[in-house]
């Protein structure tokens, strides 16, 4: 009998019960936070520094034009192509493309062609004209002097004092091929990019000690491809170029440290009179 009674309520039980909901296989897709994101947020802290300080609002806005992407076509020895990139700038009055001399340093390859990308997305064929790299020396010797087949766009720039306040700095350049398209967004300017863009900003200050050396104040940590950015004074002069990246300790802890090289005035000076 009591088998007879429980299988009905048993039955009840189960009949009435909610349907439990199917497990979750995977958890549901959410928003990565990528490279752009980060840069986007570092290039909004350096507008921010900007508005308040007219000085290198001025500079930002005058000399982010001159500042180019190159692009360097590498075959190495085992056939294996590859394509580099890294920042520059127009000098000379368009006649030449000063960057780092470092990204020419190849032993187990060759370049087979170098490019120039202009602000506007136009692409120029450039010949290595001179190049130099010495860690040894101090300060680090790191530059490369490409030439165009033709003048390049360039209006002249000059600065509008002759003494410069070195306090405070401005870097322009591409870290890892980014860049600000028309309405301000940081975008990866890709083999196929098309339409005009700008470069990225760092403020930075120079160490009191080494005036070659440079602590990041805002903007975003960069990575490959920022070498050869120009690095601006408040009045405009070009001051150095981005060599190197690393890390120095002091009593407040670690901090970001840029390697700058000066500019090869003179080579610049007899190269563009030939």
């Amino acid at each position: 009998m009591q088998r007879v009674l429980i299988l009905p309520v048993v039955m009840l039980i189960v009949s009435c019960s909610t349907p439990l909901p199917a497990p979750q296989i995977a958890p549901p897709e959410r928003a990565l936070v990528e490279i752009t994101d980060l840069f986007q947020a570092g290039q909004q802290r350096v507008l921010e520094s900007l508005g308040s300080d007219t000085a290198l609002a001025e500079v930002w806005e005058s000399r982010r034009n001159h500042v180019v992407l190159v692009l360097t076509e590498i075959q190495w020895d085992d056939g294996e192509r590859e394509q580099a990139q890294q920042s520059g700038i127009i000098v000379a009055g368009g006649r030449l493309v000063l960057t780092a001399g470092h990204g020419f340093v190849i032993d187990d390859g060759e370049v087979l062609e170098i490019r120039v990308r202009i602000s506007t997305g136009r692409e120029f064929r450039m010949r290595l004209l001179a190049w130099e790299h010495d860690e040894e020396a101090r300060p680090v010797h790191d530059w490369a002097l490409l030439e165009p087949g033709q003048v390049l766009p360039y209006s002249e720039i000059r600065p509008k004092s002759a003494s410069a306040d070195r306090e405070q700095l401005l870097l322009l350049g591409y870290p890892g091929a980014l860049g600000t398209d028309p309405e301000g967004e940081v975008v990866r300017i890709l083999e196929m990019t098309s339409g005009s863009f700008q470069p990225l900003g760092m403020i930075c200050s120079p160490s009191p000690m080494n005036r070659h050396s440079l602590f990041p104040r805002a903007g975003t940590i960069p990575q490959q491809g920022i070498s050869g950015a120009p690095v601006f004074a408040s009045n405009g002069e070009l001051v150095g170029l981005f060599s190197s990246i690393g890390r120095r300790r002091t009593i407040a802890g670690w901090h970001y440290v840029f390697g700058m090289a000066d500019i090869p005035r003179d080579e610049i000076e007899v190269r563009s009179s030939k």
